[in-house]
């Protein structure tokens, strides 16, 4: 399901509400889990950008052994990848379930424009060897940590874009 959340404006809006938002939809996600018909104890949080980085944030906060997978482009100026490194071990330090594979020579979502000006304003050039690499990794560790069946097949890439 996708949910929206309240970008912070610096003022009246801070990142605070916008993690409340995503941790909300966690819990209204598990609470209506009979009605959509899902298991409540296999609910991924997922997310680009920042998006992934509320995920990440709500996830640890709302479920202390839920395991991450972060996916960084070595040249990211806009998420430094040696960030997302101190981001898993940190997480790793206190109870191990945090995989984190970095791509040397994308940046920002896995692009190929490494001038910073590019990735800050959203001037993607998807590397399609290294997104379908990573798109694979995803899978895998949905599968080993039971969050999907293992004969369940992964969509297409169009429907993961």
């Amino acid at each position: 399901m996708a949910i929206e959340y309240r970008l912070s404006d610096r003022k009246a809006i801070t990142p605070i509400e916008a993690v409340e938002d995503a941790m909300d939809a966690i819990r209204w996600v598990r609470a209506h889990a009979k009605t959509l018909g899902i298991d409540p104890r296999r609910v991924i949080a997922y997310g680009q950008s920042a998006s992934g980085q509320l995920a990440a944030i709500a996830a640890e906060i709302g479920d202390a052994a839920a395991p991450a997978i972060i996916i960084s482009g070595v040249e990211d100026v806009v998420t430094p990848d040696a960030e997302a490194r101190r981001f898993c071990a940190a997480i790793n330090k206190v109870r191990g379930r945090c995989d984190v594979h970095s791509y040397p020579g994308v940046g920002h979502l896995l692009t190929r424009k490494l001038d910073p000006q590019a990735q800050f304003g959203g001037q993607f050039d998807f590397d399609p060897t290294t997104t379908a690499d990573a798109k694979n990794r995803v899978w895998a560790f949905l599968r080993k940590h039971r969050f999907i069946d293992r004969e369940e097949k992964q969509p297409t890439p169009s429907a993961l874009s």
